[in-house]
């Protein structure tokens, strides 16, 4: 059981603490005639990199790179680094908003939990003054 809670990104039974991904940077390319294009956002190059638009041997830089600083395409592996950021983005996006939903969840079921338990006091204090009132003769107006 432990090794499914770990595998599911638990600690000890609470959630793995989820750590932001670095800041988006933005991506540059000499086009066939050497002229310098962009800045292009990571989602918006990744998308073209999945539609396959961009050559392999286009030569791109990072907005943390020098400006003179350009590598192939083909040389950045099968995942270039703006698709791993990318992809991390989108990953780190959808886990805040399902433990966002868990915790909305969760506090609902508290106040329900809240609400019901405020409701069955409110019965057994009814039933009790009930209660006292038989027990006292059925209250004020028998004693006139």
């Amino acid at each position: 059981a432990a090794a499914a809670s770990a595998a599911a990104g638990e600690i000890g039974g609470l959630p793995a603490p989820l750590l932001a991904p670095p800041p988006p940077k933005e991506w540059f390319y000499r086009d066939l005639e050497g002229v310098v294009q962009g800045p292009f956002t990571e989602e918006q190059i990744s998308e073209w990199h999945r539609s396959k638009y961009l050559p392999a041997n286009l030569p791109m830089r990072s907005s943390d790179d020098p400006p003179d600083s350009y590598t192939p395409l083909s040389e950045m592996g099968s995942q270039p680094p703006f698709v791993a950021a990318h992809l991390a983005r989108q990953k780190y996006a959808a886990e805040l908003e399902k433990r966002q939903a868990a915790q909305a969840a969760q506090q609902a079921e508290q106040e329900k939990a809240s609400l019901a338990e405020a409701q069955r006091q409110a019965e057994a204090d009814a039933r009790a003054a009930a209660a006292r009132e038989a027990a006292e003769g059925g209250g004020g107006l028998a004693r006139l």
